[in-house]
C-alpha cells in the first residue's frame, strides 16, 4: 500500500495540469451583443461564446481541450448579468469533464500489483466569478476573481492483474484570481495570466492522498470578436 501512495502522489503531480479556467474576458457594453472567442491556455486550446439579453442578462458557454498531460475534455454553461456602467459582470457556472492520465508504471516488484496502470476522472465545477475591468481609449486591463468547487469521481486501473478501484472525490472552494489585458485598436487580443490556490480535494479513503487537482497557473492568449446591437 506504500507503494500505491507513492504512485498516487505522483499521479497528483501529472494530473495538476488539469486546467478549467476559461473565462469570458468580454464585459458587454451594449444592451444586445454576442461576444465570441478562440483561445490557447496553458497546454490547449479553449472556445468562448456569450449572448447579452435585456440589457443585463448574460447567456454563454465555453469548452476547452488540454493535451497534456491528459488529455482533459471540459465543458461550462454560464449565467451572469452585468453591473450598471458595464465595468463589472457576475457569473454563475457550471461545468462538467473528463481527465485522462496513463501512467505506465514498469511492472515487476513485490508490489507491483499495487501501482496503477491508468488514472481516469470524472468531475464536476461550480464556479461564481466576479470580473472588473479598467478600460481605456484603444486597450483595458482587469481583474477575474473566480471561486470554485470540484467533486466527481476517480477510477483507477491495474492492468498487470485486470484490476480496478473507484472512489468520489470533493474538495473545498478554490480561489482563481486572473489578470488579463485586452490590447489592439478593437481590443480584440487578449493575454490572460492567473493563479489558482485551495485546500487539497479529499475522497473517501485518505484525505492526505489528493490526486485530482487543478493546475496552479494559468496561461492564455486568445482572439474575441464582438457583434453589437443597440446601445
Amino acid at each position: 500500500m506504500k507503494n500505491l501512495y507513492v504512485t498516487l502522489i505522483i499521479a497528483a503531480c501529472l494530473s495538476s495540469c488539469v486546467t478549467t479556467t476559461i473565462p469570458q474576458l468580454v464585459i458587454p457594453e451594449s444592451r444586445t451583443q454576442f461576444d465570441g472567442g478562440i483561445g490557447w491556455n496553458n497546454v490547449g486550446g479553449q472556445v468562448n461564446m456569450q449572448g447579452t439579453f435585456f440589457s443585463h442578462l448574460v447567456l454563454g458557454g465555453a469548452a476547452t481541450w488540454n493535451f497534456g498531460p491528459g488529455p482533459v475534455r471540459y465543458a461550462e454553461a454560464r449565467l451572469g448579468t452585468v453591473l450598471p456602467r458595464h465595468a463589472d459582470m457576475l457569473t454563475l457556472a457550471y461545468g462538467k469533464g473528463k481527465c485522462d492520465l496513463f501512467l505506465s508504471f514498469p511492472a515487476g516488484g513485490p508490489d507491483s500489483d499495487n501501482m496503477p496502470d491508468n488514472y481516469y476522472a470524472d468531475f464536476h465545477k461550480l464556479a461564481l466569478a466576479w470580473n472588473h475591468e479598467f478600460k481605456r481609449e484603444k486597450w483595458s486591463w482587469g481583474t477575474l476573481l473566480n471561486l470554485a468547487h470540484y467533486w466527481g469521481q476517480e477510477m483507477f486501473t491495474f492492468n498487470h492483474y485486470g484490476g480496478h478501484r473507484d472512489r468520489p472525490f470533493q474538495g473545498p472552494f478554490r480561489a482563481e484570481a486572473l489578470v488579463y489585458f485586452r490590447l489592439g485598436q478593437k481590443r480584440n487580443l487578449n493575454v490572460a495570466l492567473g493563479l489558482t490556490a485551495g485546500s487539497k480535494m479529499r475522497d473517501q479513503l485518505n484525505t492526505d492522498v489528493p490526486v485530482f487537482t487543478t493546475t496552479p497557473m494559468f496561461i492564455g492568449l486568445g482572439y474575441a470578436f464582438s457583434v453589437k446591437g443597440k446601445s
